[in-house]
């Protein structure tokens, strides 16, 4: 029912209101009129300290494809920590699933270094399942030719965290 432009004006009224959650829900529905627009906000709503906004913003920059947001993906898995870090290991993973071999390689290649730099059970499974999640999601792409040498990447990587868990 939100998704009509004739909304627009209330959605971003809401962007400035004093609840995260408000401003979570108003880039949800902003995301479905608007996605260029929504991914700007959610780089600019990333300072804002609320862990489930933070989530919010991850989740919309996921969706889609653009090579620009790989950097910045990979430099808050270096800023963020505790929740938020193991969140964002899932949306850098669904990222992942939009992008072409060559940075499926590298992500997955970054997941398991951020996942294996900590020593903790929790974030190594994290990054496990994320390595799984993209092998995973290529596979079912019937336009993944390269599915072989990421699996094999991604099978690599996964004993390896196992081994140091």
């Amino acid at each position: 029912k939100l998704k009509d432009d004739k909304y627009m004006p209330m959605f971003i009224r809401t962007l400035s209101d004093s609840s995260y959650k408000c401003v979570s829900a108003a880039l949800v529905a902003i995301n479905k009129l608007d996605t260029t627009l929504s991914q700007n906000t959610a780089l600019i709503l990333l300072k804002e300290p609320d862990m489930e906004l933070k989530g919010t913003c991850y989740a919309v920059l996921s969706e889609r494809y653009d090579s620009s947001l790989n950097l910045i993906f990979q430099s808050k898995l270096n800023e963020e920590a505790g929740y938020t870090k193991i969140n964002l290991f899932y949306h850098y993973a669904n990222y992942l699933t939009h992008a072409d071999s060559a940075i499926v390689t590298q992500g997955i290649q970054y997941l398991y270094e951020k996942g294996a730099e900590d020593v903790s059970k929790k974030y190594n499974s994290t990054a496990k399942k994320s390595i799984e999640r993209v092998r995973d999601y290529i596979k079912k792409r019937s336009d993944a030719p390269f599915y072989e040498t990421i699996k094999t990447l991604a099978d690599d990587l996964m004993d390896k965290l196992k081994k140091r868990e």
